[in-house]
């Protein structure tokens, strides 16, 4: 589908675009995928997620800091009631890596972070959510925070399952698709539940590795994340 169309689909359920843009217009035409009667449930449990193909990263230099803030203000617009707080060094290295996908990965966190919140009983202390960006010899780690609900135990291991999902109206997606696309930019996915309420998630990228994933055209920036959306995990 077209960038257009992955909107379109966005409108009817939040989130189908972004499976229609991964599973390619062959996929499509076999299940018959229509805007008026298509929801995401309804297209993966026709499709299967065995059939759901992320695109290959496009590997190019980016500003991390411009991805981080572009989709934590995004999160901030939905999210009003909620308190969001970025803390970055002075400076940090170019990522190499696919700007559209680690944006929908960040996006896919906060909104999994912003549900937590909202999951908490009435009268709970203000929502909260923590994102910082820190370079560690050579390592990239991005963390999303929140005083959520929490992790629940019996499911802690098992978050990136498709289809597995704490959340009355989820899709068990979100959080297979950002470890999907962190493998594939040669990073990892780690959870941490906080003592005092919460959780932690945290993006670990190997930046020597990465190094090696150059694209013809590196420019700084050359992505474009417009058509982009993301699920609910």
């Amino acid at each position: 589908p077209g960038r257009g169309d992955a909107r379109a689909l966005d409108r009817v359920d939040p989130g189908l675009g972004e499976a229609a843009l991964a599973i390619g217009v062959e996929a499509q035409r076999e299940i018959g995928l229509s805007v008026g009667d298509t929801t995401l449930g309804t297209l993966v449990a026709n499709l299967g997620y065995d059939k759901v193909r992320m695109p290959k990263p496009v590997f190019r230099p980016e500003p991390v800091l411009d991805i981080v803030r572009q989709a934590m203000f995004l999160q901030e617009v939905a999210n009003p009631a909620i308190r969001y707080a970025l803390a970055v060094p002075e400076t940090l290295p170019l990522l190499m890596c696919d700007r559209r996908q680690i944006a929908q990965s960040l996006t896919n966190l906060l909104k999994n972070a912003a549900e937590a919140i909202g999951a908490r009983p009435q009268g709970s202390d203000g929502g909260e959510i923590h994102l910082s960006v820190e370079s560690q010899a050579d390592v990239l780690v991005v963390a999303v925070r929140d005083n959520g609900v929490g992790l629940p135990a019996e499911l802690r291991d098992r978050l990136t399952e498709p289809y597995v999902t704490t959340r009355a109206r989820g899709t068990g997606l979100g959080l297979a698709i950002v470890k999907k696309i962190v493998e594939e930019h040669d990073g990892s996915l780690e959870f941490e539940s906080i003592e005092s309420g919460g959780t932690e998630v945290r993006l670990r990228f190997d930046l020597r590795a990465l190094a090696l994933h150059r694209s013809a055209d590196a420019s700084p920036g050359a992505g474009d994340d417009s058509y982009y959306s993301t699920g609910r995990g």
